[in-house]
């Protein structure tokens, strides 16, 4: 390595290969975002299954699904 230059990591997946995993089940829009866990049933029983709450940015609902985005980029990775 010289001296003055900088290690990068790897990239992160591009949001586009991501689109086709994480979709609004009611609107089908891939504008979609994880939201905090709230309530009983969110914070422990869904959590127990595995899903995690995201909301839709298009149509404003509220989905639980069962990907977490930093799994979909560490798949992409590999």
């Amino acid at each position: 390595m010289q001296q003055g230059s900088v290690q990068q990591g790897p990239a992160l997946a591009p949001r586009e290969n991501l689109r086709d995993e994480v979709m609004c089940r009611f609107c089908g829009s891939d504008r979609v975002f994880r939201i905090y866990r709230e309530g009983f049933l969110q914070r422990r029983i869904y959590s127990f299954f595995g899903f995690y709450p995201w909301r839709c940015r298009t149509c404003k609902a509220n989905v639980m699904l069962h990907k977490r985005r930093d799994e979909e980029r560490t798949r992409q990775r590999a």
